[in-house]
């Protein structure tokens, strides 16, 4: 603060930053309450889930494709809109016999 500056004649910005974050990497994976969370598709990749995120890891380059993380409303379930993301954590995940599908609840 400036000298002869009060501290009631600062303005504080308290509106949100013009920003979004972008996941690069998710270490770790939910394991703790549910079963089945780890499966691979058909090209090979682990595909696993962390928190609201779904996660297909390249298991010789350990790169990532991280679906979900896209900031939505917490209000109930039966009063918002249908979204392509998850509200809260991801804790069943599931893949198609033939491995080229996979489904989060």
């Amino acid at each position: 603060m400036e000298a002869g500056v009060k501290p009631e004649e600062v303005k504080v910005d308290t509106s949100a930053p013009n920003f979004e974050l972008e996941v690069e990497h998710v270490y770790g994976y939910r394991a703790s309450d549910c079963s089945n969370n780890l499966h691979y598709n058909e090209k090979g990749d682990a595909v696993f889930m962390s928190a609201a995120l779904g996660i297909v890891m390249d298991t010789n380059t350990r790169k990532q494709r991280i679906y979900g993380g896209k900031e939505v409303p917490m209000q109930p379930k039966q009063n918002g809109d249908q979204t392509q993301f998850h509200r809260d954590d991801i804790t069943a995940l599931d893949i198609s016999a033939d491995r080229k599908f996979i489904v989060t609840g």
